[in-house]
This record gives C-alpha cells, structure tokens and sequence, in this order.
C-alpha cells in the first residue's frame, strides 16, 4: 500500500470518527438509554482521580452511585470522562456534583461515556453554572 493511500485511508478514519461524534452528541434519549450498559445518578467524590491503569491522556472521576437506573454497578466506581479524543469526551466533571451518566463499561473495567460529551448531565446546579456544554 502506498503513502498516499494510507493517508487518504487514515484521513477518511479521522474524518469519519470526527464525524460520528458530531453525529451522536444529537442522541436521542431512547438511543442513550438502549446503548448504555449502565445509566446511573451518581455523585462525584473525585473529579481528578488518579486510578491505576489511565493513560496519560485520560481523566477520570471516582463516583459514589446514588441510583441505578439500568444495568448492575458497584457502590462506587471510576467514571473516564475524558480519553484524548475531544468528541469522545464529557466537557467536565465537578467534585461534589451530582450527575446522570450514560455509560459502558470499557475493558478495563471502569465506566465511559456511551457516546460522547453529552453523556452525562448536571443534576444540582442551575443550568447558566452547569461545565457541561450545550
């Protein structure tokens, strides 16, 4: 395979995968809800939490789990928030606030977002101090 088509093969990946995050930040709530392992409101006791096994890349959330919605959790858990790939990634979360997340369960085991940066929601501030983006 030449340059020239790897490249054209790695900017259609790149496109596509940039794209489809576009593509689902428009979710529905019957789409979030059949593609989540796991849907739970949750409390974030940790913001920058440093578990074994991140990337350098990732942050991630040490979560207390309030109410499960769907699927089966621990009663606390580590929720990726952001892995390096913007339109992957939950704008923000917050030690202390209270969320609904949307959420599979990566093979490391910890919980990510389903599909992206409007997988989790703010539940306990007033919507103009919210971090999550609109």
């Amino acid at each position: 395979m030449n340059t020239g088509y790897r490249f054209a093969s790695l900017a259609l990946f790149f496109f596509h995968a940039t794209s489809h995050g576009a593509t689902v930040a428009a979710t529905s709530l019957r789409e979030k809800v059949s593609e989540a392992s796991v849907v739970v409101i949750a409390s974030a006791e940790d913001a920058s939490y440093m578990a074994s096994g991140l990337a350098a890349n990732e942050r991630a959330a040490l979560i207390r789990v309030v109410d499960v919605l769907q699927g089966s959790t621990q009663p606390r858990e580590v929720f990726v928030y952001q892995n390096g790939i913007a339109e992957l990634a939950v704008r923000c979360i917050e030690t202390g606030g209270r969320y609904l997340i949307f959420a599979t369960r990566d093979k490391r085991g910890f919980l990510a977002p389903v599909s992206g940066n409007d997988d989790s929601y703010r539940l306990d501030a007033p919507a103009a101090d919210r971090c999550h983006h609109r």
